[in-house]
């Protein structure tokens, strides 16, 4: 029988360093094989699928995703190309999900993408990460942590074009069958805790988690009590079948 191998998927603003204690605390504690591939910001989401299953080793699979991570592990459960036995996302930037036009990420990402294609990539990156973490965060970065942002800007930009103009739509996610765990943060941008009630409430097996003093980048600020969770639930998807449908607020 193939090993089962977590595939851990990072947000657009970040790299697979974000999750290095979790990929070392799951390589320690579970019979699993851990994969944390580079998610470059292609300009679909099919494309990122399509390199994620280039990169993943044959056999079955746990997809772990986050943010555009997030949206890439939907897409790669929904494509059938992988065998897939769970799927574990935070705040997943599936916009095309979000019926509004002018939902906040929808409108902030054409935002970045216009300011990104007149030159002005660092101002881009402020509005990216004021967005999605506190007016002013940019700023109170390191100036290595800004021009590492502003590096970034047009794979960020590729992202939200990506999640913008995907085709899949919430009601695709009813013939997944195995569990899931969403999760979300009380603190995040309202449209990203709205897409956790979809996707988890689109499901028919998934526990969904909220975070109440957590924010979108909780994976990352607050790693630590996010990969307790994922830990948790991955722990009992491997002792059963699968485990009791669910939602839950924490």
């Amino acid at each position: 029988m193939a090993r089962e191998t977590v595939v851990l998927l990072h947000s657009s603003g970040s790299s697979p360093r974000q999750w290095s204690a979790l990929a070392s605390g799951l390589a320690d504690r579970f019979p699993l094989r851990v994969a944390a591939p580079e998610i470059e910001g292609l300009p679909s989401l099919a494309a990122d699928v399509a390199r994620v299953c280039r990169d993943v080793p044959a056999g079955p699979v746990h997809l772990v995703g986050h943010s555009h991570g997030g949206a890439v592990a939907i897409k790669a459960a929904l494509s059938g190309r992988l065998d897939v036995r769970s799927v574990t996302v935070y705040e997943p930037s599936l916009f095309a999900f979000l019926d509004v036009p002018e939902a906040s990420p929808k409108v902030v990402g054409k935002a970045i993408a216009s300011l990104f294609h007149a030159g002005r990539a660092e101002d881009a990156a402020r509005l990216y990460v004021d967005y999605w973490t506190s007016p002013g965060e940019f700023q109170r970065m390191s100036p290595e942590k800004r021009a590492r942002m502003t590096a970034r800007m047009g794979s960020v930009v590729n992202c939200f074009t990506a999640l913008i103009g995907d085709d899949a739509r919430a009601s695709d996610l009813a013939r997944l069958s195995m569990p899931w765990l969403v999760m979300s943060g009380r603190r995040s941008p309202q449209p990203a805790q709205d897409l956790c009630e979809i996707v988890a409430g689109s499901l028919p097996f998934a526990r969904l988690h909220h975070f109440a003093a957590l924010g979108h980048m909780g994976p990352v600020t607050h790693a630590p009590e996010v990969n307790a969770v994922i830990e948790q639930f991955l722990r009992e998807v491997l002792l059963s079948a699968r485990p009791v449908a669910e939602r839950r607020a924490a």
